[in-house]
């Protein structure tokens, strides 16, 4: 009988740490590269010689550390550039959804000036649910036909 209360304790209190480490928040940083293909935006005239840019890019994660959760995902993105007469990039900022190979997905938004930018993730799904964090872009590659390669860098804790 003894015995039978000694397991019955032991499996209860496993179950209860099983579930406060299901509800655990992790932490995690770093960096890698995200390489998009070629992107034809749509053109829009905005007067005065100023040009609006609707961007679509499609690319994927390669991560510093394998281990990383968004090593080899996939992202999408949908952004505005603004140009001024002369050519010059105004600023950018869209919105990307990003999905693993899981299927599990997060969004980010971003803002940047064709050099160096900044992301901020709004949510996600399954174990990326509840997710938040915020990192920094640096363009690497940048050519006239839309093919980018991006140093990304950031911080965010999962639950």
């Amino acid at each position: 009988m003894q015995s039978k209360r000694l397991f019955s304790v032991v499996v209860v209190a496993f179950l209860a740490l099983g579930a406060l480490d299901a509800g655990a928040q992790t932490s995690g940083s770093g960096g890698g590269t995200l390489t998009y293909g070629q992107n034809t935006p749509e053109v829009v005239e905005l007067g005065g010689g100023r040009r609006m840019l609707r961007t679509s890019n499609s690319g994927a994660y390669v991560a510093d550390d394998p281990e990383s959760p968004f090593h080899l995902a996939t992202q999408d993105c949908r952004g505005t550039v603004v140009m001024t007469a002369a050519g010059d990039p105004v600023g950018n900022r869209g919105y990307c959804d990003c999905v693993d190979a899981d299927g599990d997905m997060w969004w980010i938004s971003y803002s940047n000036n064709l050099d160096t930018g900044s992301w901020e993730i709004l949510g996600g799904t399954g174990k990326f649910e509840g997710m938040q964090g915020e990192g920094s872009v640096e363009f690497l590659l940048d050519l006239p036909d839309g093919r980018l390669v991006l140093a990304w860098d950031g911080s965010w804790t999962m639950q």
